[in-house]
């Protein structure tokens, strides 16, 4: 497996192969905690979703930060909100064990995260 450094990446991030982009079911979002690492530090960034309270508490640099989300199955759209703020992601990868994600930034340049469950 090569590992790449991609352009927009903001984690550490694999360009996958296009036959390896599959989305699975949104329960597959749920049940545990998702792993990524800063692309500046490598310091870890963590993720979970929790279905009952639709929302996602996000672990960055030791803040803990909860926004609440929105998913829609058939586009793969991801919505996180807080404080009036949305940022917008599509899932263009989700199994048991990883997910990848993407976004476009205030420049219209895309953004790359990927999280794993380890």
């Amino acid at each position: 497996m090569k590992k790449i450094l991609k352009v927009g990446a903001m984690t550490l991030f694999r360009i996958p192969e296009p036959d390896e982009l599959v989305v699975g079911d949104e329960s597959l979002l749920y049940g545990g905690e998702w792993t990524s690492f800063n692309i500046d530090d490598g310091s870890p960034i963590t993720c979970q979703f929790r279905q009952n309270f639709n929302d996602i508490i996000w672990t960055e640099d030791g803040i803990r930060m909860t926004f609440n989300y929105t998913y829609n199955n058939n586009s793969h759209k991801l919505t996180l909100t807080a404080d009036g703020e949305m940022e917008t992601f599509t899932i263009t990868k989700l199994t048991d064990h990883v997910i990848y994600l993407e976004s476009i930034d205030e420049d219209g340049d895309l953004d790359y995260m990927e999280f794993r469950r380890l």
